[in-house]
């Protein structure tokens, strides 16, 4: 069994860790990390400071210091021509996802939309794309170059601290692409509800995720999580949304996280 586990934390990057050091037990969840560990790596955080505000403050800074580009965004630094190729390949996949759903329309919401490399692609099946980011230096970004899609509106706001039904608009899809990681299980579920009431009639949540086989996974550096594909579908049941089709992207470089798209619609309808 040691064996086993040694092997099991060898898979992991040197600041990622599956179980708590206080414990010795392996993580259920997002929330039983935070019940134990998170407030214990930040040495400058307040004293006051709860753990869920430490893990934020952590990801705030991460997305703080990334330059404006795709590499920044998505690949990191030193990025091969195969990553380049399959980030690309990443974005149509994503697109002929929705337009085998049919899914197009007046207006999309774009969430954790970074530089717009995944608000440029909506605009090509939605007339506005309104994109909402909580750091002033992307959404700068985009203000200097053309700014959102069909005029859409800059938010600048997380999806912890956003109500969609605040904007005053409907939306026929709301995007969370590669954004749910850096958000906890409660507040994933909150803004999931939170979303429903803006939906047009018709209107569909999709999310775009790394995902894990076995085990819940947590980063510190950059104060993100990766789920199982349970971990997610048990998400979107408490948030009482039901998947409408859902899968796995292919042709990954190796050594990539498996990653997985779902098309959610409200379960009443």
């Amino acid at each position: 069994r040691c064996f086993e586990y040694q092997r099991y934390m060898a898979s992991f990057p040197d600041d990622a860790f599956p179980f708590t050091q206080s414990t010795g037990c392996f993580l259920r969840n997002h929330l039983t990390f935070f019940d134990f560990d998170v407030g214990d790596f930040e040495d400058d955080a307040p004293e006051d400071a709860t753990a869920k505000e430490i893990w934020y403050e952590r990801g705030k800074k991460y997305w703080q210091q990334k330059p404006t580009t795709i590499e920044g965004m998505v690949l990191g630094p030193g990025a091969t021509e195969v990553e380049t190729l399959t980030i690309e390949k990443e974005l149509q996949d994503t697109v002929s996802l929705l337009r085998q759903n049919n899914c197009k329309g007046e207006r999309a919401l774009d969430c954790g939309a970074g530089i717009g490399r995944v608000s440029a692609a909506l605009g090509t099946l939605y007339d506005s794309v309104d994109m909402l980011e909580p750091c002033s230096h992307l959404l700068d970004f985009v203000r200097k170059n053309g700014g959102a899609p069909g005029n859409g509106k800059l938010l600048p706001f997380s999806i912890q601290s956003f109500s969609p039904a605040s904007n005053n608009r409907e939306y026929d899809l709301i995007s969370i692409n590669w954004c749910a990681s850096f958000v906890t299980d409660d507040d994933l579920i909150s803004f999931l509800q939170r979303c429903v009431p803006s939906l047009t009639r018709t209107g569909r949540i999709f999310v775009k995720e790394n995902i894990t086989e076995t085990h819940f996974r947590a980063r510190r550096s950059s104060a993100s999580v990766a789920r199982t594909d349970r971990h997610y579908l048990d998400i979107f049941r408490a948030a009482g949304l039901r998947p409408v089709d859902e899968k796995l992207q292919g042709g990954l470089p190796d050594g990539w996280l498996p990653v997985k798209m779902y098309l959610l619609a409200p379960s009443e309808r």
